[in-house]
């Protein structure tokens, strides 16, 4: 009888231990996930910050302008209009950045081709090989120069699609716009500051500290308070 008392109690033991290691790994999963996500956000920001140098290098080469046209220089200014972010940070690329490893970002959706991830490949053996679809996560604020407002954005964590005249993010996770869960963005501004703002939970926008509810992307040609005027957010492709 006392065999089977101790043999009972072991099974218990193990209930217990089992029942101990899923809740410790139910706290610990998403602790992982975050400090992955976290580790992510902060090797991006880097990136990112690092292409402002060279927007500001092509500005000095173009009478403090940013890239406002698809392959400017190799064209001799009749490469056609932006279509898109990829064509406006290609004209970086060699000359003022090396390489298109500061673009890419495994968590946008922007990065991903039929669902597969497919980032930066570093072939630039020709200009239409340059930042092709799936390698560059970031938007670009065309319309701007040096001289614009040091505050106004110059780049982002690409927008939802489709939300280009008033930029937002997405709720969706994996959609377009959702790199950080639609709960922040990485900005850079035009005096070269880069950080992760937070996204307004209402409205799935960045909105302008001391404005209200406007959005921080958005044009707004109000005399007192103008912003971005003449300025357009282009998405990746």
């Amino acid at each position: 009888m006392k065999q089977k008392l101790n043999h009972a109690f072991t099974l218990i033991e193990l209930l217990v231990v089992i029942a101990i290691i899923a809740i410790l790994a139910s706290i610990a999963l998403p602790a992982f996930t975050t400090a992955q996500e976290r580790a992510l956000r902060t090797k991006c920001l880097a990136q990112i910050k690092s292409i402002f140098p060279a927007l500001k290098m092509f500005a000095g080469d173009h009478d403090g302008s940013y890239p406002s046209q698809k392959d400017q220089d190799e064209s001799n200014g009749t490469g056609g209009q932006l279509v898109d972010a990829n064509d406006a940070y290609a004209n970086l690329i060699p000359t003022y950045i090396p390489s298109e490893s500061s673009f890419g970002n495994p968590s946008s959706a922007y990065c991903k081709v039929n669902g597969a991830v497919r980032m930066p490949d570093n072939d630039i053996s020709s200009r239409n090989k340059i930042l092709e679809k799936g390698e560059n996560a970031y938007a670009f604020v065309q319309g701007m120069s040096e001289t614009s407002n040091a505050s106004w954005p110059i780049m982002a964590d690409a927008f939802a699609r489709g939300s280009d005249t008033d930029p937002k993010y997405s709720k969706v996770e994996g959609d377009y716009g959702n790199t950080w869960k639609g709960k922040s963005a990485i900005i850079v501004r035009n005096d070269g500051s880069a950080a992760a703002e937070n996204i307004d939970t209402k409205t799935s926008k960045v909105l302008r500290k001391g404005s209200g509810a406007r959005n921080l992307f958005a044009e707004d040609k109000n005399e007192q308070d103008s912003w971005l005027v003449g300025c357009k957010v282009l998405n990746p492709e």
